[in-house]
């Protein structure tokens, strides 16, 4: 009988133990890595932006300090055009969020949706000439890993076809 005691004790001193143990486990390390929504599109992503894709669509994307205007260009005329408003916490469709990575990388997402668009700020040199560049595209943490992806160059004056470049996606996800 002595033995049956000290072994119901023993476990309901583990289950006592293991309930202070984790009761000292706290969730702050989740706050800390949790991305924050910035208020303004930063100075290097304002102005007017052009790229084309593999089909030869134009693409004209504009960003101002709280908008981003895109539209689809044929024959500059404008097809299709979108405004989104730049928010922190979103109300309605066509607001947008901007989230910040490391090393440059900025993600705009569309609220109540599950599009996405990362962009950095680069250059891009055409026959010997530096052009400011911005890559554009998506890149999903279900594809494969790589260093270096290829993204849409997005220039701001339309050089009359698509440009791409590879590049590291460090800090991207």
């Amino acid at each position: 009988m002595k033995r049956f005691v000290l072994q119901i004790g023993l476990v309901l001193a583990s289950l006592g133990l293991g309930g202070v143990f984790t009761a000292n486990i706290t969730p702050t390390a989740q706050a800390a890595t949790t991305p924050k929504n910035i208020k303004t599109f930063p100075k290097k992503m304002r102005g007017t932006w052009y790229y084309r894709d593999g089909n030869n669509s134009t693409y004209r994307t504009i960003f101002t300090k709280h908008t981003m205007k895109k539209a689809i260009l044929h024959d500059g005329q404008v097809q299709h055009k979108w405004t989104y408003r730049l928010v922190v916490k979103s109300k309605k469709m066509g607001d947008v969020y901007l989230n910040k990575n490391g090393h440059g990388w900025y993600m705009v997402s569309v609220a109540y949706t599950d599009a996405w668009t990362n962009y950095k700020r680069g250059t891009y040199t055409i026959k010997g000439h530096k052009y400011a560049a911005l890559y554009t595209g998506a890149v999903s943490v279900l594809d494969p890993v790589r260093k270096k992806v290829s993204f849409d160059m997005a220039m701001h004056k339309d050089h009359g076809r698509a440009y791409s470049k590879k590049v590291s996606i460090k800090g991207l996800l």
